[in-house]
């Protein structure tokens, strides 16, 4: 609402309307801790998947502030400096979900594994 504040005023938005991972961009695209996220949404319907990758995906969260010099008066200016991170943060902090029509699941495989030994043990 923040980048189109005419949705808000039209109706495009709201506790009635449908949720479209098409909002996801502007989520991904700030420089908030969900910049540093991807999202993979697999539609059940078409059977295509949409991958929304954040501005800063596969780079640490925070940032490392790096002073430098700038300027002909040499006032020196913060800058923030981003840092690769590992394949095993880059898989943590990929969501993936499943669309069905009107709705979203996350799609939890290890959780989904785990849950299975436990019915296995008891059941």
């Amino acid at each position: 609402v923040l980048v189109h504040p005419d949705w808000a005023s039209t109706g495009a938005v709201g506790e009635e309307i449908q949720a479209f991972s098409d909002f996801l961009v502007y989520a991904l695209d700030s420089d908030s801790v969900l910049g540093h996220w991807a999202v993979a949404v697999f539609d059940e319907a078409s059977g295509f998947v949409d991958v929304y990758r954040g501005r800063h995906y596969g780079k640490i969260y925070p940032p490392i502030k790096v002073k430098r010099r700038s300027g002909e008066n040499g006032k020196r200016r913060m800058k923030w400096k981003y840092k690769d991170c590992d394949e095993a943060t880059k898989r943590a902090t990929t969501l993936t979900l499943r669309y069905i029509p009107g709705h979203y699941q996350p799609l939890l495989p290890e959780l989904t594994k785990i849950a299975e030994k436990r019915l296995d043990k008891n059941g």
